[in-house]
C-alpha cells in the first residue's frame, strides 16, 4: 500500500510540474501577444498622429491662402475708397439721370391759370 501511496504522490508531483510547465507556457505566449498589441498600439498611434498633423498643415495652409485673399480684397476696397474719397464732385450731370420738374401754375378764382 505504501508502494501505491509513493506513485500517487509522485505522479501528482509530475502533474504539478506539467501544470506549472502549462501555466509558464500560457504566461510566456500571454506577454508574447501584449508586446505586439502593444507595437500595434503605438504603430496606430503614430499614424494617426500623421494624419492629425498632414490635416492640420493643410487646413493652416487653406486658411492662410483665404487670409490673402480677404486681405487682397480689402486693400482693393480701401484703395477704391480713397480714389473716391480724393475726387472732387464737380462732375456735369448726364441729361438722362436729371430729373425734370414741371413747372406748377396757380389757379385763379376762375379756374384759369394765371
Amino acid at each position: 500500500m505504501r508502494s501505491g501511496q509513493k506513485r500517487m504522490e509522485k505522479g501528482q508531483e509530475e502533474m504539478k510540474g506539467l501544470i506549472d510547465e502549462v501555466k509558464s507556457e500560457v504566461q510566456r505566449k500571454t506577454d508574447e501577444v501584449e508586446g505586439k498589441v502593444q507595437m500595434k498600439i503605438e504603430d496606430v498611434k503614430s499614424e494617426v498622429k500623421g494624419k492629425f498633423e498632414e490635416v492640420e498643415h493643410k487646413a493652416q495652409g487653406k486658411f492662410e491662402e483665404v487670409e490673402h485673399n480677404v486681405q487682397g480684397k480689402i486693400s482693393d476696397i480701401e484703395r477704391r475708397l480713397s480714389e473716391l474719397e480724393d475726387r472732387p464732385f464737380s462732375f456735369s450731370a448726364s441729361p438722362e439721370f436729371m430729373h425734370s420738374r414741371q413747372t406748377i401754375k396757380s389757379l385763379t378764382f376762375d379756374g384759369q391759370t394765371s
